[in-house]
């Protein structure tokens, strides 16, 4: 009974905190409590306290002893990350589960769709971010910005450069809707207790989108987080509850943490092209592009990457002052397309046009895409 456990603290949660809840852990100082209770708006007063200690009773007396007592298992924070493929994890076939709770159960039972799904061993690396974090150049370093960090548990460290190329210092920040976006950093410093300045990053890796973050965004440390999710196809696409419960409790107990996302299957969904290139001719535009690929595209010994989908395909959409005129595919990492055919589709020859070709999955439909403006 937590109202006959050690001595209640009295303190507030900045706004960045409003993802804590009553049955939380959280951390005081050095000392590790568990919320009772939370009043207010964004600045909410809070009441906590440890949860190892109770008060002892004596024949129905206070003796004012404190006595060791069972922990109750802290609620846990649950992460659900619908991401591309990392490299490492390429035969993944769901989302990526993350929790963290102190002090850890020993193993949280995820249950979605009425069913026990998967589970978790070991406690992840979480946190949030201490300020806003805006989009980033993708594909190069960004030194323009930092990111401050604050982990529930865990340290951050600084890598060399080649190191993070070559898959060090992955995290996954949550983005609107659902979207997270995969980054690295070579350069971390500590600059408060749990809280670490990053710095020379590497934005929208694997795949995924450069976001603007706003402060208080999920964080994730994504080092030796493999727990997968299984999805079912009909369930891609429709809210799925995700709770996460500590070992031995029920999927109904207060100390249990729901989660609510919207499948996307991100891990199929394909790259997109890269070095889309134009060139008009007397009577075409010609159109040519080199695919990338999710799966085995690492090996510097092949002459080409590997397919990784059932097919090859690829989508090419043509628009002109904001207005979709052509919708084309083909099969090939080359297209012609007649100028004949874009005058009709236009009313007319455009003084520009705008290029966007993404490659198709059998699973996933078209992918990300890469486009090219032209004048004509």
């Amino acid at each position: 009974d937590l109202a006959h456990q050690a001595p209640v603290t009295g303190f507030s949660l900045p706004p960045s905190a409003l993802p804590v809840e009553a049955g939380d852990m959280v951390r005081l100082d050095t000392q590790a409590l568990q919320v009772l209770s939370l009043d207010g708006g964004d600045v909410r007063q809070t009441r906590a306290c440890a949860p190892s200690l109770r008060r002892a009773a004596v024949s129905g007396a206070d003796s004012g002893v404190d006595a060791p007592g069972p922990a109750l298992p802290s609620r846990p924070l649950v992460a659900v990350l619908d991401i591309p493929l990392v490299a490492g994890a390429e035969t993944r076939a769901g989302p990526l589960l993350a929790a963290h709770a102190e002090p850890w159960p020993g193993r949280i039972v995820y249950h979605a769709g009425g069913a026990a799904r998967a589970e978790s061993r070991q406690p992840a690396r979480i946190g949030v971010l201490t300020d806003d974090l805006p989009a980033g150049p993708p594909a190069r370093w960004d030194r323009a910005h930092a990111a401050g960090i604050e982990l529930f548990a865990g340290t951050l460290a600084a890598l060399p450069p080649g190191a993070v190329l070559a898959g060090g210092n992955r995290i996954a920040i949550a983005g609107p809707d659902g979207e997270w976006e995969i980054l690295a950093f070579a350069d971390a410093e500590l600059v408060a207790p749990q809280t670490w300045r990053v710095r020379t990053l590497l934005r929208g890796l694997d795949g995924s989108r450069c976001l603007d973050h706003a402060a208080g965004s999920e964080v994730v440390v994504l080092a030796g987080v493999s727990d997968v999710l299984p999805v079912a196809v009909h369930e891609t696409g429709a809210p799925l509850s995700v709770t996460g419960v500590p070992d031995g409790l029920p999927v109904h107990h207060s100390q249990a943490r729901t989660v609510e996302f919207v499948p996307q299957q991100r891990h199929l969904r394909p790259l997109a092209p890269v070095h889309l290139r134009g060139r008009q001719t007397e009577d075409a535009l010609d159109l040519a592009w080199i695919r990338q690929t999710r799966l085995g595209g690492d090996s510097w010994a092949a002459g080409d990457v590997p397919l990784g989908e059932t097919f090859e395909r690829y989508r090419i959409t043509v628009s002109a002052d904001g207005e979709t005129g052509l919708e084309l595919e083909t099969g090939a990492p080359v297209l012609s397309v007649p100028l004949a055919a874009i005058d009709t589709a236009f009313g007319g020859r455009p003084a520009a046009l705008t290029v966007n070709v993404a490659q198709v999955s059998d699973r996933y439909g078209p992918g990300e895409t890469v486009s090219l403006s032209l004048d004509l």
